[in-house]
């Protein structure tokens, strides 16, 4: 009986851990990089479905918790793909004027690049994490059908 206790608590605290590692660096990137909304939103939009990931093992969650978080995350992610069209557009527009000097403007461009080492391994770590996390999230989905 403790063992069944262990091994339908072990997965739930591997995926808190995940979650609370997540949280941190993405609330570290956050503030790192204050003013970019494509950031901001897609950072928030990851630990909202880090939360449903999460939140998807415990059956006694009321009924309409999920439903909010899963219409949230729309918005957060369709927020996301505008700021990303904005920042295109602009990048497009300033590529397009060649009397505008090249200034700080463009640090949050399209051709970002870390700033230090620290910077370079909290991205290579939301990368890779967020391409484990479509992963899980993929073979939970296969599992299940």
């Amino acid at each position: 009986m403790h063992s069944a206790a262990t091994s339908g608590l072990r997965p739930i605290l591997s995926i808190l851990i995940v979650a609370v590692v997540y949280f941190v660096s993405l609330w570290r990137i956050i503030k790192s990089n204050r003013g970019n909304k494509v950031i901001e939103c897609g950072s928030i939009a990851l630990m909202i479905s880090l939360l449903m990931v999460v939140l998807i093992r415990f059956p006694s969650l009321p009924a309409w918790l999920m439903p909010t978080l899963g219409v949230l995350l729309l918005l957060l992610c369709l927020l996301t793909i505008f700021f990303l069209v904005a920042k295109g557009i602009q990048a497009i527009r300033r590529r397009k004027s060649s009397a505008e000097t090249d200034t700080d403007h463009t640090v949050y461009g399209l051709d970002y690049e870390p700033r230090n080492t620290k910077e370079k391994w909290l991205l290579r770590m939301v990368y890779w994490g967020t391409s484990m996390l479509v992963a899980f999230i993929w073979w939970e989905y296969v599992k299940a059908r």
